[in-house]
């Protein structure tokens, strides 16, 4: 049976095996969050400057960080996550054939076999 200092020592490990795994921040939420919105945003000033004369459409990008800042409040890694979700969930050809999820290193090539 362990004692109260093998757990210590555990409880001491998670602590910094968390901190290791945490992503970059910048203005509280990972720098692929912050990219991700910040060209968003930018596409959406363009198509608002180009086509409606009106630079604003790009104030979409706050709603999104706000949004983006709550949920690193919750889970730093909500991004490396979400990859994670659309490889394993989203876009899987076995969770429609057989009805669970799998994650192949490989791309899936369409092929006579599986239809």
């Amino acid at each position: 049976m362990a004692n109260s200092d093998d757990r210590e020592e555990l409880i001491t490990v998670e602590k910094v095996a968390l901190g290791m795994t945490k992503p970059v921040m910048k203005g509280g939420i990972p720098i692929s969050a912050l990219a991700i919105i910040f060209a968003f945003s930018a596409e959406l000033v363009l198509f608002g400057f180009l086509f409606f004369k009106n630079p604003f459409f790009g104030l979409v990008g706050l709603p999104l960080y706000g949004m983006a800042r709550i949920r690193a409040r919750v889970e730093e890694r909500f991004i490396e996550l979400m990859a994670a979700a659309a490889r394993t969930r989203w876009f899987n050809r076995a969770r429609r054939r057989w009805g669970a999820t799998t994650l192949s290193p490989l791309r899936f090539r369409k092929s006579k076999v599986w239809r």
